[in-house]
């Protein structure tokens, strides 16, 4: 179980500098999702604008009941669905860094629990982490790695041509 948590494992040179893109890219994401939702909280305010010249439009009875009604809609319409947006935008914009960051951390960690000691416990829960439908063959465990884990596993055969710079030309 070990050489399995072993080979999801991360090199920690590796990991310290995709945890520096990482804050990189979420400085950016934070950027991007605070422009989106100043653009749609704008495209709000100028829906309202609209509806209130609609409503003195109607009052002044410059507009007839029936197009007003249906403006109204279509303009109440358009600002929930900016409204979602927003939301989604603020509530999802960097949802994928947090996964990242986590699996990165963890990839880190499995060189760590896989050299240490008596600690079968924290090993199997680990293993539990990095790949599921272990098997016995041979006197040989066997399992199929996660996702990510498993790009790391394929790599690690070939640990001494790994450079110290996962972004270097030679990779």
């Amino acid at each position: 179980m070990r050489a399995i948590v072993e080979k999801a494992s991360l090199p920690t040179s590796w990991a310290k500098l995709w945890l520096e893109k990482l804050d990189k890219e979420e400085t950016e994401e934070k950027r991007n999702s605070e422009n989106q939702v100043t653009k749609f909280s704008s495209e709000v305010q100028e829906i309202d604008k609209k509806l209130d010249r609609l409503l003195e439009g109607y009052l002044d009875q410059i507009v007839d009941p029936q197009i007003y009604q249906q403006k109204k809609n279509e303009l109440v319409e358009l600002k929930i669905k900016l409204k979602e947006k927003m939301a989604s935008v603020s509530k999802n914009g960097s949802e994928w860094l947090g996964l990242m960051r986590e699996f990165i951390e963890v990839a880190a960690d499995a060189a760590k629990i896989a050299r240490a000691k008596h600690n079968g416990e924290e090993l199997s829960c680990f293993a539990k982490k990095v790949g599921s439908d272990y098997s016995l063959s041979n006197r040989q465990l066997f399992c199929v790695y996660k996702q990510g884990f498993a790009a790391l596993a394929a790599v690690a055969g070939v640990a001494s041509a790994i450079p110290d710079n996962p972004f270097s030309p030679k990779l």
